[in-house]
């Protein structure tokens, strides 16, 4: 089942005891084989694929209640992307659901749709022939239809996705996740210059 690919939270970090585990919400609990392998778009490398692992991740979802889920990324930024989910959940931010893209077939679109929070995912970048940063587990996508994609076309990406700075969920310049991010060398886009794609993180190189 390859269970050593899957990085367990630590439950210190998010300030969670046997109490409160109890009442928490599952949103995703697969497997490395459902999360990962099961129909993986093909072309994938083997020197990519061998270095993704599972990342069990706790958030405070717009319910008002704790939410568990996973997120596939690159072993080598596992540590600074849990720090991230950490730091959401200390500081209350919310976000809808976290689960592998795999559940929603590797269709990216489908995954905005209802706001999923995911990393990996060996896709191109949108009209390109160019392998996005997703495809190595380095780029993160928070909240997709609150901090949607501004294309410089005019398009927005999801559909009807919503930008509003100040709401629960929406990130903004000098918050705690956009901080953490920077603070380890990843790249948002909310600083693009003549487009902004509010939800993407991504690291140049590991």
């Amino acid at each position: 089942m390859n269970t050593n690919k899957i990085l367990q939270a630590d439950l210190e970090a998010y300030s969670l005891d046997e109490t409160k585990i109890a009442d928490v919400i599952v949103d995703s609990d697969m497997s490395y084989e459902e999360a990962v392998l099961n129909g993986l778009p093909k072309g994938c490398p083997e020197e990519i694929l061998s270095k993704q692992v599972i990342l069990e991740v706790y958030y405070l979802s717009f319910d008002g209640k704790i939410h568990k889920g996973q997120i596939v990324v690159d072993e080598r930024v596992a540590k600074e992307v849990q720090e991230v989910f950490t730091v959401a959940f200390e500081t209350k931010f919310q976000i809808t659901s976290v689960i592998p893209i795999s559940k929603f077939g590797w269709d990216d679109d489908k995954s905005m749709d209802v706001d999923n929070t995911s990393a990996f995912n060996y896709r191109t970048i949108a009209n390109t022939d160019i392998l996005s940063r997703h495809s190595r587990g380095w780029a993160v996508d928070i909240n997709p239809r609150l901090n949607p994609h501004y294309r410089k076309d005019g398009e927005i990406v999801p559909p009807g996705g919503i930008y509003e700075a100040g709401k629960p969920g929406v990130l903004v310049e000098g918050d705690a996740i956009v901080k953490t991010f920077k603070k380890y060398g990843w790249g948002w886009g909310g600083n693009w210059i003549g487009e902004k794609d509010w939800q993407h993180f991504e690291k140049e190189e590991v």
